[in-house]
């Protein structure tokens, strides 16, 4: 068998040699890192999760009316607790005409003898503790769903972040008493979102609990469309996908996607440190393969393929092992599924996303200047469609097809299938 499938390295046959074999089945695809942002705001939806167990509890929001009192909902009013009449004030009318506003009003919660501005800094103090109650109850939400969902459980916070976040902690395993670290949360600012890094090992760790099609859901349900990195890694303990086997391959264009520009960046590196890089960090695609035998000092055979793979849509983790093996001829290789690409016919939940909040800016004027006038017309003439169609739309543009909004065909077919026989998805 080795024989067979071996290759000569001084050859160009290396990429048709390795596919015309037939690969055994036990080369598994394997989620090595996993990074994803969600905004902070979804942790409402955790209750609402439709495989959610009866039995679980994610704790309550802070109630607004239970920290500010006695202010509109554009927090620029002040109330008179006695009359019950909203006052707006600025800056400006404070001085211009503070003597005027004085008398009958105070604060809900302390007099400060009609000075609103005593006042305002009450509200504002009042305001700040809300927002402050509203963060701490987000991330013992999220600590608690990391818990019970992912088996992750959250460190202190550091008192700094990274990625413009204003905070992080560490995430480790509720068992480990030697604390390793399987990931960070990164949690404060950057417009509410929480960003949540699992490292390697905390990979391993997850999925030895839930699965891939699982997390999915989970994603779909808290409205995450993309995953912002996802590393693949299979392991090879046959000495088939070596290092040097990798290079030659590369050489023989096996890492192209089909797509885009030919990657010319990498790395070959043979005698202590055993690696091949194709790509860079910063591109969507970045390859490793590399002798993790030899990485960890085992006298054994072990060689790893490893791509790191940005922005994808939450999709591919329905089929890990198609959408690997369809990523380049490289990666068909090593698996033996049926290749699948990430971005199939059928759209992905980011693309359907786009296609109809695309199309519902499009017709957003429509909907709000002239509903009412397109609904009595259409009750004038009794429901008529066709007549409303022929009363308010000039036959010569009906006929003229290249009227259309500025948006690409693959759109254009995503929001016809959404709202044939359906209700309206806006």
């Amino acid at each position: 068998m080795m024989e067979i499938i071996a290759k000569d390295l001084n050859k160009t046959s290396t990429l048709t040699s390795a596919v015309a074999v037939d690969l055994p089945d036990d080369r598994p695809v394997n989620i090595d890192w996993l990074a994803f942002v969600m905004h902070s705001s979804a942790v409402k939806d955790f209750v609402t999760f439709p495989e959610q167990a009866e039995w679980r509890k994610y704790g309550i929001h802070p109630v607004y009316r239970n920290h500010v009192k006695a202010r509109d909902a554009f927090f620029t009013d002040v109330i008179n607790p006695k009359t019950r009449v909203w006052c707006p004030l600025t800056d400006s009318d404070i001085e211009e005409s503070f003597d005027d506003f004085v008398d009958g009003y105070t604060f809900p919660i302390t007099d400060f003898d009609g000075d609103f501005r005593q006042a305002r800094k009450a509200f504002d103090a009042q305001l700040d503790s809300y927002n402050k109650k509203v963060l701490e109850s987000r991330v013992e939400l999220i600590r608690r769903w990391l818990a019970a969902e992912l088996g992750l459980h959250l460190g202190i916070f550091r008192g700094y972040g990274r990625f413009l976040y204003e905070d992080s902690a560490p995430l480790y395993a509720h068992d480990d008493e030697n604390c390793t670290e399987l990931g960070f949360l990164y949690f404060g600012g950057n417009e509410g979102t929480v960003f949540i890094q699992i490292n390697a090992h905390g990979c391993k760790h997850v999925f030895s609990g839930t699965s891939p099609e699982h997390l999915y859901k989970w994603f779909t349900h808290l409205g995450i469309t993309t995953i912002n990195r996802l590393d693949l890694c299979v392991d090879d303990f046959d000495g088939v996908f070596t290092v040097q086997h990798a290079y030659q391959d590369f050489k023989n264009d096996a890492f192209y996607r089909g797509r885009g520009r030919r990657s010319s960046a990498h790395t070959y590196t043979i005698g202590d440190v055993e690696m091949l890089t194709v790509g860079s960090r910063q591109s969507l695609t970045f390859w490793r393969i590399y002798n993790k035998a030899l990485e960890q000092g085992l006298d054994i055979v072990w060689n790893r393929s490893e791509v790191e793979l940005k922005h994808v849509p939450v999709e591919i983790l329905l089929d890990i092992q198609s959408y690997f093996t369809g990523l380049c001829d490289y990666a068909a290789q090593l698996n033996p599924s049926k290749p699948r690409k990430i971005n199939p016919f059928n759209p992905s939940l980011s693309d359907l996303r786009k296609a109809v909040h695309s199309f519902e800016s499009d017709v957003k004027w429509l909907r709000t200047q002239c509903s009412k006038k397109i609904a009595s017309v259409i009750h004038q003439l009794g429901y008529d469609v066709e007549a409303l169609i022929s009363t308010i739309v000039r036959r010569e543009h009906i006929e003229d097809e290249s009227i259309r909004f500025a948006t690409n065909d693959c759109y254009q077919q995503i929001v016809r299938n959404q709202f044939k026989n359906r209700p309206i998805p806006f």
